[in-house]
């Protein structure tokens, strides 16, 4: 998927899969959903969400809803990135 910053005309490519591991001082497995910044894979993304950085970013943090934004592409990614997003912040 690829983020649009229009304001700065920033592209940003994420790609969205799982986080698995163990903390090696505590022992705790952790297996979640989770993103990852990509370089530009050379295809067509699956879903572009695009908006100004401020914006963006706000809704990124919790601070603002995504009424500024906008969602182009598939609704099955963009759902998959919603849940990621909205695990607590730690």
């Amino acid at each position: 998927m690829c983020v649009h910053v229009r304001d700065t005309d920033t592209q940003v490519w994420v790609r969205l899969g799982r986080f698995t591991g163990t903390d090696p001082d505590t022992g705790e497995s952790f297996d979640e959903p989770d993103l990852r910044v990509v370089d530009d894979p050379g295809v067509e993304p699956a879903l572009v969400l695009e908006g100004d950085a401020g914006d963006l970013d706000a809704w990124l943090w919790h601070r603002r809803d995504d009424s500024r934004l906008e969602w182009a592409g598939d609704d099955a990614v963009q759902q998959v990135l919603r849940r990621i997003l909205d695990q607590p912040i730690d």
